[in-house]
């Protein structure tokens, strides 16, 4: 989620991506976005399915992002104003998420209205 407790976690580790370091340890290493939930469930599916196949372990870095501050005391000001508002207007999985349904037409305004609101579909 890029950040350790007040921290960038790019500044507390040597590797960028952590994905790359499965290699180290002769497993498969995925990076994806981890506010697509689609992309999420692929990578899961495929990491379960070497697993099944009894070929051992994979590893997911889902590279996300944490709205709010690490705790509910952590006003988060060591995160800047431009980064805050980017990943809250254009990373949004659910808002994201919401719109590709409804462009793609698998779900009408209405039946989010009812996901929304605690109703069946």
């Amino acid at each position: 989620n890029m950040y350790a407790i007040s921290m960038r976690s790019a500044d507390s580790v040597s590797c960028k991506d952590v994905g790359k370091r499965s290699c180290a340890y002769g497993i498969p290493g995925h990076i994806i976005d981890g506010s697509d939930p689609v992309e999420v469930y692929n990578a899961v599916k495929k990491a379960a399915g070497h697993a099944r196949d009894g070929r051992g372990p994979s590893l997911i870095e889902a590279k996300t992002y944490r709205f709010y501050g690490h705790h509910p005391n952590d006003p988060a000001e060591y995160r800047e104003k431009e980064e805050v508002e980017y990943y809250t207007s254009e990373k949004d999985p659910v808002a994201n998420f919401k719109s590709r349904l409804l462009e793609e037409k698998i779900i009408t305004e209405e039946g989010i209205e009812r996901i929304e609101s605690g109703k069946s579909i």
